[in-house]
């Protein structure tokens, strides 16, 4: 089956659920920066 034979309900939901996943830890990942920024700000 090619990728342009998928139903459009079945692709946008996946989609949804990829970039989800990927902004979820990417956001993670800044906070996580952010926390050990701040803690080293506190140390000084």
């Amino acid at each position: 089956m090619n990728p342009d034979e998928i139903p459009l309900p079945i692709a946008i939901p996946l989609i949804v659920i990829l970039w989800a996943t990927v902004i979820g830890m990417w956001i993670a990942d800044g906070r996580e920066r952010v926390r050990r920024m701040l803690e080293g700000f506190d140390d000084e």
